[in-house]
């Protein structure tokens, strides 16, 4: 709409901060960013034109952050904050973000005892790096998976007639998990629980 003023006369306009479903975001003056406030006051020095200018509202999306083993209390960090300005937090946790907001999340390397593995995305294996970047162009749960260390076993050789120094060779694996291979009797090996060792002797 148009209103006509004597030269030099203040106006002040006011906009609502909703129309349409969408959102107030500037004045603009003969088609310039004027102000990004509702009310604006301008002084007819000039034929004015003054648009209100509207945006539909961002979507916003939900990150959920989870953990498995353990299933809770896993301390997280988040950048950027979320729409609330809350970042970090202790599984499980929930963050919002405007649609395209890009996300980092660092999760520890132990929790409860248990060892970083991967992180889920959706249920999904996406990454093995604590440190992992995600797109909030949906709804997404992204989940810390620890497991627990693996178990470790010993395996002592020993000989009899005679009871030392009699060097046996091992065929696979090569070495155990100190690096330490071929012996002469008695000596210690170490290995992860489940390993298979094949041992010759002369």
């Amino acid at each position: 709409f148009d209103r006509v003023y004597d030269d030099g006369t203040p106006v002040t306009l006011t906009a609502p901060v909703a129309a349409g479903g969408n959102n107030f975001v500037r004045w603009l003056r003969d088609g310039v960013p004027y102000s990004g406030n509702t009310t604006v006051n301008i002084t007819m020095d000039s034929d004015i034109t003054m648009t209100a200018v509207y945006e539909p509202p961002p979507i916003v999306r939900t990150l959920h952050v989870r953990s498995s083993n353990p299933d809770a209390g896993v301390g997280i960090t988040v950048t950027p904050g979320d729409n609330n300005g809350t970042g970090n937090g202790r599984t499980p946790f929930d963050r919002l973000y405007n649609d395209g907001t890009t996300v980092t999340l660092t999760a520890p390397l132990t929790a409860g005892g248990n060892n970083f593995v991967h992180w889920l995305r959706d249920g999904t294996p996406l990454s093995g790096n604590p440190t992992i970047n995600v797109l909030m162009n949906a709804d997404i749960t992204m989940t810390a998976v620890y497991e627990p260390p693996p178990a470790i076993v010993r395996l002592t050789v020993m000989s009899s007639n005679p009871n030392n120094g009699v060097a046996i060779t091992f065929i696979s694996p090569l070495t155990d998990t100190n690096g330490d291979g071929n012996g002469a009797t008695t000596f210690t090996r170490v290995y992860t629980n489940g390993t298979v060792v094949t041992l010759r002797a002369p």
